[in-house]
């Protein structure tokens, strides 16, 4: 459905908003659209990753495949490319035609310094707070390159052991059919704590509460934007050894094999046992 939107954007909507404005520049926050064959004008499109490229074994062909042709069509006729980190960029540079002249830019996520203790009045947020026991929170969604069987496949093994441990896990993904099967084979659905969908100081409460460690095991990412707020909000981090992390978290967090269930296992037991919340960190200026 969601590609069947985009074509008629594309095809139809699109190019007719470009005639009736009259514009001089056409820029994209995403590839997966078709640049009009008649708008003649620059073009920037950006590219948040190569993950469907880089590990395309996860994903069906009728995903992979539309994908393909909205990138290579981008790559064709844009004029520039926006992308959200060096690791991207560096996996971006071997898709570029040698023929073709595209200037890429690297534009990062940008955040802002946490708010001061703030109160959440919202229910959800206050049920999650009367719950003991260590919680440790994920942010990530739920595609497949987020690595999710892993990690509950490791969770279970956590939690037949400290039964006080919790997973928060935030958005939508209560309501999510697909998402709960997922939990219910690993059987780790009684240590899972759903928040729903939180605004932004809601957000900002939950990080600030007694939270004792961040996940982010993604096989692929472009930025990783959860896992910079865990470091803003010093909270202990478990991530997955790939460059971008190195890139945008340093040697803050701990570092497992996202491939490694051991290593994964041993990891979240490195939180669970960790007995240091870090000082809050400054925005680098590189992320503002």
């Amino acid at each position: 459905l969601n590609y069947l939107i985009n074509l008629y954007y594309s095809i139809i909507s699109l190019p007719i908003f470009l005639l009736k404005n009259n514009a001089d520049l056409l820029v994209s926050p995403y590839y997966d659209f078709i640049i009009p064959k008649n708008f003649n004008k620059k073009t920037i499109v950006t590219i948040h990753d190569l993950c469907y490229f880089k590990i395309s074994e996860l994903y069906k062909i009728h995903t992979l495949y539309p994908n393909y042709i909205f990138f290579r069509g981008s790559l064709e006729k844009c004029c520039g490319i926006f992308t959200v980190s060096k690791s991207s960029l560096k996996d971006l540079l071997g898709y570029i035609p040698k023929n073709k002249e595209i200037k890429t830019e690297i534009v990062y996520n940008c955040f802002t310094k946490p708010e001061k203790k703030i109160i959440s009045k919202k229910y959800s947020i206050k049920n999650i707070f009367s719950i003991k026991g260590k919680k440790i929170i994920y942010t990530g969604g739920f595609e497949n390159r987020k690595n999710l069987g892993r990690l509950f496949s490791a969770f279970y093994k956590i939690i037949n052991l400290n039964e006080d441990v919790f997973l928060v896990i935030t958005g939508n993904l209560e309501k999510n059919n697909k998402f709960i099967k997922l939990i219910k084979s690993y059987r780790v659905e009684k240590n899972i704590l759903f928040t729903g969908v939180l605004d932004n100081q809601e957000m900002e409460c939950l990080y600030q509460s007694d939270l004792i460690g961040s996940i982010n095991i993604s096989l692929c990412e472009g930025f990783g934007r959860n896992s910079y707020e865990a470091k803003i909000h010093g909270i202990p981090l478990l991530c997955s050894d790939i460059d971008v992390n190195h890139e945008v978290v340093g040697d803050y967090p701990f570092y497992c094999n996202p491939y490694n269930e051991n290593e994964i296992y041993e990891g979240i037991n490195k939180l669970i046992n960790n007995e240091i919340r870090f000082k809050k960190s400054n925005i680098e200026s590189r992320f503002t």
